[in-house]
């Protein structure tokens, strides 16, 4: 009984930490987009592990006007990967190549082995700019080497569960 509280105990803690790393990564790419853009949506921040060598990296999303450039179609999706670094210190990689994907917003992001898919709307035939009606799935890949995410796959489907609210913040 003794054995079974403590393996317990020690599943629960790890569970824990890697919502506090994932906590700490999406708050840390909040911080480096302060620095690095204007208009952000202090609202569209979502993270996922990446699952690699290291197995404590992120992906993080957010949309904001990176280099602050203004003007309309400036606010873009933006990825960045938070890695642990010496002593279990997270840092953002700002140098990370985007991916080349036609989401207006994404509702949710996770991880299915070493891909990452990425759910959200893009814009159907006959969309107005404020209203994105088509279901979207992409799947990415992160390769640590090149520090690149890679399009592995994009697929339409209408059944996919993906929530209106990000639509609701379509720039």
């Amino acid at each position: 009984m003794k054995k079974l509280l403590i393996c317990t105990l020690a599943c629960l803690s790890m569970n824990t930490y890697a919502l506090e790393s994932r906590d700490t990564a999406i708050n840390l790419v909040k911080n480096y987009s302060s620095t690095v853009a204007c208009s952000i949506n202090e609202t569209s921040f979502k993270a996922t592990k990446i699952n690699n060598d290291y197995d404590s990296d992120f992906l993080v999303y957010w949309e904001g006007d990176q280099g602050c450039n203004g003007g309309r179609g400036t606010v873009n999706s933006i990825y960045n990967v938070v890695v642990n670094a010496a002593f279990g210190t997270q840092v953002v990689l700002p140098m990370v190549k985007q991916p080349e994907i036609d989401l207006i917003c994404i509702d949710r992001m996770e991880t299915k082995g070493d891909e990452i898919y990425l759910y959200g709307f893009s814009y159907g035939k006959g969309d107005l700019q404020s209203s994105p009606s088509t279901k979207t799935v992409y799947r990415i890949k992160y390769d640590s080497m090149k520090q690149e995410l890679a399009v592995l796959g994009k697929s339409n489907n209408p059944n996919t569960t993906i929530s209106k609210k990000c639509v609701s913040r379509v720039r």
